[in-house]
């Protein structure tokens, strides 16, 4: 699939947030290894297989996490301010990439420690003519989201500890949704990543 999706003819861009500390984790999140291969890795692989344009966003621990990003076609964005928060780091992302392709019809907002994720997750996404799209997960809905650009300037106003939800939240109903049961694992503690080994011995 190209970065123009057969269905809507639109360019879309895959923007994926990585660049927090893991302070609750005690590790960097982005080099924990899962099947062989880097959280951040597998993320970014099944991301450029869609054929959009994809954008990291980097900050705690960037240099190391760039050299995990070599073997991809990707743009690295280094927020210089990421202990600012999530927000922050988003704006920073979607501020390069409006730089890169100010034509740009829409942006998927990922992150990079949903070990489960798969490039089926994005293309649904894709798919979806909604100007929102979110993914249900079994417990509850989250990213990664399709904003169209019609809500690019609500994302550029979010608040710097504030995440993309806060957008989906309020325009709930013209949310679509596409299913991803497992989306609800992340790892954001030792006991993540624990229940994480737990589900893939089952």
């Amino acid at each position: 699939m190209s970065a123009k999706t057969a269905s809507s003819k639109e360019l879309t861009a895959i923007l994926i947030l990585a660049a927090g500390a893991s302070t609750r984790l005690g590790q960097p999140k982005q080099q924990v290894i899962f099947r062989g291969v880097t959280l951040l890795a597998a993320t970014v692989a099944r991301a450029c297989e869609t054929g959009c344009p994809v954008y990291v966003v980097l900050g705690a621990d960037a240099e190391a996490n760039k050299k995990l990003l070599e073997p991809f076609a990707v743009a690295v964005v280094v927020d210089a301010h990421w202990h600012l928060g999530m927000g922050h780091s988003l704006k920073a992302g979607l501020q390069a990439l409006l730089r890169a392709q100010p034509a740009l019809d829409a942006v998927i907002v990922s992150v990079c420690d949903q070990p489960f994720l798969t490039t089926s997750i994005f293309q649904l996404l894709l798919s979806q003519s909604a100007p929102l799209a979110a993914c249900q997960y079994k417990h509850a809905w989250g990213v990664p989201a399709r904003f169209s650009n019609a809500f690019f300037s609500e994302l550029l106003g979010l608040g710097d500890e504030e995440g993309a939800k806060k957008i989906l939240t309020r325009h709930q109903h013209l949310l679509a949704f596409v299913s991803f049961p497992q989306g609800d694992l992340d790892i954001d503690t030792p006991a993540d990543l624990l229940q994480l080994k737990q589900q893939d011995e089952q």
